[in-house]
């Protein structure tokens, strides 16, 4: 708990000191954190959510300097207040505090698009729209990752079609054998791309398969969608997929 008031405490400092280098504030070296809020309050149109922030920092100081663990009955009023603080505050500056996401940083524009969709249908509780969305965000980014492989290893893919060496007589038999050989091969290309993202294959794979198996047109088109027999609508699971995924695309990409 007491990590937890600190964490929130921090962001609350955060949109503080950019507030102070939007507005161009003149603030004097290692001035304290409530000498800045009253300083704005006071001179810069107000601040909004004051009385809570300061009991937040009240409970910051307690528990940094004098171990003091904060109540766990105050931990809801210091998460809606710091939450309130930051909304009302960043719209002040023309910023919309729950449009703002670690999406964000995704530097590829499909992911990126489809994370952020997917946060807008979890935000309006169409959690089914919101599981689309992440799944078809998973699956480009797996495709990504192989095609980094495969880059490196330009004649992956032909060996399915390499029973052409043979004899034609024998083409059946070595047909099943490349395509048994190309079937390992996509295997190992897989795991080798999941592999450097920093998580292994097992857990990545088994993240993604909470979500749907989504088949998408050339066009962008979603053509069907497809229960994997452990697809999970919670808004949790939702969660969960799309922050993997925002670390795995910010290694990737």
């Amino acid at each position: 708990m007491g990590i937890s008031v600190s964490l929130l405490q921090d962001s609350a400092e955060m949109l503080l000191w950019y507030i102070v280098k939007k507005l161009n504030v003149l603030i004097p070296p290692k001035e304290g954190f409530v000498k800045v809020l009253d300083k704005i309050d006071k001179d810069y149109g107000g601040v909004d959510f004051k009385p809570q922030i300061i009991e937040l920092n009240n409970a910051r100081v307690n528990f940094k300097h004098y171990g003091n663990l904060p109540s766990l009955v105050d931990m809801e009023k210091f998460i809606t207040g710091t939450h309130a603080f930051l909304k009302s505050n960043a719209q002040k500056l023309g910023v919309s505090f729950d449009a703002i996401s670690m999406a964000d940083f995704i530097k590829n524009e499909r992911i990126r698009n489809r994370i952020k969709n997917s946060e807008i249908k979890l935000q309006a509780e169409e959690y089914q729209d919101a599981l689309i969305e992440t799944s078809i965000a998973f699956d480009d980014l797996e495709s990504d990752a192989k095609a980094k492989i495969r880059e490196k290893h330009l004649n992956v893919d032909k060996i399915g079609d390499a029973y052409e060496v043979w004899p034609k007589d024998c083409w059946d038999d070595a047909r099943q054998f490349t395509h048994s050989l190309q079937e390992i091969i996509d295997e190992l290309v897989t795991r080798n791309a999941l592999s450097n993202l920093g998580y292994s294959p097992d857990y990545i794979l088994a993240i993604k398969k909470k979500g749907f198996n989504v088949f998408v047109s050339d066009s962008g088109k979603i053509c069907e969608v497809l229960n994997t027999g452990h697809s999970d609508l919670s808004k949790e699971n939702i969660m969960t997929m799309n922050s993997l995924i925002i670390e795995l695309a910010m290694r990737l990409y």
